[in-house]
């Protein structure tokens, strides 16, 4: 709001970027996509860096003393970039910790941003300056509103319940492997689950006018004009199904080269030719070790049937904090799928990175 009365975003296209994004974004969505990512995404030209340090040091101190005319505390301008903050920090934890590199969408909006500490140490005037009547916390009512939020994922990576993922626009549920990423198309129908180190994937797709009484021979139409070797049913289940693997030559610089890779067939029913069809890849140096994780999955498969029961996606929930309570014991029962929950757990409940919950007091938990 600030940015606009300062009239500091150009009418041209940075305003088209800006509102990609959302101005308030900055404030509201970038925190927001932890935990609720279907609100907003990034986009690849996010405008909010081709704002000035000068223009986000003074949308920070218009934005106290808004908030300090309407009847607020001018000091949760500071509460706001502190939570910019511990979510920079965590980021860094996640890279330092897993690998990889952090988020880009967070380093596309705050690069050219002026530092945190810069940005409290202005605000602080404000709030410091003018005599206000500390207005009352609208916390407990506030929270009231965020209890039963789905949190997460859920739609594209699966609702995780004991050890299966449940993907009900697939009509599926399968086991993904501890290390391993899943990610739903769904325009595509189609499944594919990842090491984190991209080192092995397998795709899964939906398929239909499968040949229930020969689905080997079906699968070896489906992948001609490769050939097809070591053949055979899974059982798992006693449905029509089959796998082998994939002979296929690719050409090199000079030469050809044999890549191999496992594919399969798997039924929904014994009569009905509809089913899932997969595809596992890996580094061929490695091909046999992730293989058998390929085999594990595949046999994983279970067919979610129109009355089949699903479980709930995790959700947050509003409780007061009992005597004992600590961040890692409530993340030992947290169905996040995450890689530190605990962690994750004291940042959107503003004690990260190592606070922990008071008797009494209203804290966040996911379950």
């Amino acid at each position: 709001i600030a940015h606009i009365c300062a009239r500091d975003v150009p009418h041209s296209k940075t305003t088209g970027n800006l509102m990609g994004l959302g101005v308030l974004g900055t404030l509201v969505a970038a925190p927001a996509l932890i935990l609720f990512p279907q609100l907003v995404a990034a986009p690849a030209g996010a405008g909010m860096a081709a704002l000035s340090r000068k223009d986000e040091l003074n949308a920070d101190r218009l934005g106290a003393e808004y908030l300090r005319r309407a009847g607020f505390p001018p000091e949760s301008m500071q509460t706001v970039l502190e939570l910019l903050e511990s979510m920079g920090a965590y980021e860094r934890e996640q890279q330092q910790n897993h690998g990889g590199t952090a988020s880009e969408w967070w380093h596309r909006i705050y690069a050219s941003h002026p530092t945190t500490g810069e940005r409290q140490e202005k605000i602080s005037g404000v709030a410091t300056s003018k005599k206000l009547e500390r207005a009352t916390s609208p916390q407990p009512e506030f929270l009231s509103y965020l209890d039963g939020l789905e949190v997460g994922f859920s739609k594209y990576q699966g609702i995780a319940y004991k050890n299966n993922r449940y993907f009900a626009d697939l009509h599926l549920a399968i086991e993904v492997p501890d290390g391993w990423i899943a990610q739903l198309n769904i325009k595509r129908d189609r499944l594919w689950l990842a090491r984190r180190d991209r080192k092995a994937h397998i795709l899964i797709e939906q398929a239909a006018s499968i040949d229930v009484n020969e689905p080997c021979k079906w699968l070896g139409n489906k992948v001609t004009p490769s050939s097809v070797s070591d053949t055979r049913p899974i059982h798992k289940h006693g449905l029509p199904s089959c796998t082998g693997l994939v002979h296929k030559s690719r050409r090199a610089l000079f030469s050809y080269k044999e890549e191999i890779y496992r594919a399969g067939v798997i039924t929904n029913s014994k009569d009905a030719g509809l089913g899932y069809v997969f595809y596992g890849y890996a580094e061929q140096e490695n091909f046999a070790e992730n293989d058998q994780v390929f085999l594990r999955i595949a046999d994983s498969f279970e067919h979610l049937q129109a009355n089949s029961k699903i479980p709930n996606p995790p959700a947050l929930r509003i409780r007061r904090a009992k005597n004992g309570d600590s961040f890692s014991s409530l993340a030992q029962n947290s169905r996040l799928i995450e890689k530190n929950p605990e962690s994750m757990l004291r940042l959107v409940n503003r004690r990260y990175p190592n606070g922990e919950p008071q008797a009494g007091e209203l804290i966040k938990i996911i379950e």
